[in-house]
């Protein structure tokens, strides 16, 4: 693993700020195919090659270097391991962000890469382009699962997915692949023209759930994915083809559209109060285009596509406190923090009903609950919950966010 410290912290130093964003140490000239964060470090595929950074890409760690992944597209970080998806089709793992690396089995052998992983309750599941959804009870072998007598449309690419509790979501073509029960039965439910594909889910602290197509813009969900509304309001046919949805500080919806790259404003924030999506944000270059977008929860970071990679404080998009900020006295009342098999929350100011919800690293709600009379020591069990980095939302005459990790 090679550290890009010195030189790229000059670099990093030396770069003009191009309005509000800046540049950061992510090498430029080459596609950035997925970008995210897992925690505190920031994840970006770029080049086909992995980056890492723990200091919002002041400086970079080149986590696959002499590693043999082949060209890595995407990265997925389930419970405490980074998974990686290569071009030909395999998934590579490593639980000490690259100092070591393992193979996982798929079986049978696939060609063509997986398109998203995730996790649901204690296993994983993977989509894949051929209609296939693989499941591994640990993340280092993987078998298809049988989808029963499902009608599908005619174009099976399965794209993304995602889980909340026992719901789990696929993205396709016209719409979604949706199961009750944890993945054992699915139906199809469709959501717009057959001519589109699902390409982005997301779902918001008060479980709201959103879709990105590529070329019908964005629907919304508010009963688990059972039915879906177009939430387009604001957004031109030419920006309806979604590259990115994503969700920061709990429901702040941001989403960058395919323009050319003569047209630089193609960042948009959804207005919650009129559902109606807006621009106006400062773009980076004149001929600059958000491709990937990630959050940790202080800035935005959005990949071009050949500038690199570029960040810019998060209150500066949404005008709102950061979620990190905003919760960095209440997770120091949380405790014990990390924990094992409960968790306690902070003497509340008064006995108001308590409501909660517990998301993992990748955005799923886990875990979600009410207290009808909370004391000065209310506990959460959380002893089911696998090892990792979680958040969790309560409620209570106001709302509050704190980060802990289950052990």
């Amino acid at each position: 693993m090679r550290l890009f410290s010195t030189l790229t912290l000059l670099l990093y130093l030396s770069f003009p700020a191009f309005g509000q964003w800046t540049p950061l140490s992510f090498t430029t000239g080459f596609d950035v195919t997925d970008a995210n964060v897992y925690g505190d470090r920031l994840v970006v595929n770029l080049g086909g090659q992995m980056f890492t950074s723990a200091d919002g890409g002041r400086t970079v760690d080149y986590i696959s270097e002499d590693a043999g992944l082949g060209f890595a597209v995407s990265s997925y970080y389930l419970d405490t391991v980074l998974y990686v998806v290569t071009l030909d089709g395999s998934i590579y793992r490593t639980d000490n962000w690259g100092d070591t690396w393992q193979t996982t089995t798929v079986t049978p052998g696939r060609t063509e890469q997986f398109t998203a992983l995730f996790a649901v309750a204690d296993f994983y599941l993977a989509t894949h382009p051929t209609g296939t959804i693989y499941r591994s009870e640990d993340g280092t072998s993987w078998r298809p699962i049988d989808l029963g007598s499902v009608d599908l449309p005619a174009n099976d690419y399965l794209t993304t997915g995602l889980a909340i509790g026992d719901t789990v979501l696929a993205g396709l073509e016209g719409g979604v692949l949706r199961s009750e029960d944890r993945g054992a039965s699915w139906r199809y439910v469709r959501m717009g023209d057959f001519d589109t594909q699902v390409g982005s889910l997301a779902v918001g602290e008060t479980g709201i759930l959103y879709a990105g197509t590529s070329g019908d813009g964005v629907y919304r969900s508010t009963d688990s994915g059972q039915s879906w509304t177009e939430l387009n309001t604001g957004l031109p046919d030419r920006k309806r083809n979604i590259i990115d949805l994503l969700l920061v500080s709990g429901n702040e919806l941001l989403i960058s559209t395919n323009l050319a790259e003569t047209d630089s404003n193609n960042l948009l924030r959804l207005n919650r109060a009129t559902d109606t999506w807006e621009t106006g944000f400062t773009p980076i270059t004149e001929r600059f285009v958000a491709i990937e977008l990630a959050s940790d929860g202080t800035s935005l970071f959005a990949s071009t596509p050949s500038d690199g990679v570029f960040g810019r404080p998060l209150e500066q998009l949404t005008g709102t406190t950061s979620l990190r900020t905003a919760t960095k006295a209440i997770t120091t009342l949380i405790y014990p923090n990390p924990a094992v098999d409960q968790i306690t929350l902070p003497d509340l100011p008064n006995k108001a009903p308590l409501i909660y919800r517990i998301y993992n690293t990748y955005g799923h709600l886990v875990q979600q609950g009410s207290v009808a009379q909370p004391t000065p020591s209310t506990t959460l069990a959380i002893a089911h919950l696998r090892a990792g980095h979680y958040t969790i939302q309560f409620h209570h005459t106001k709302t509050y966010v704190a980060r802990f990790v289950k052990q």
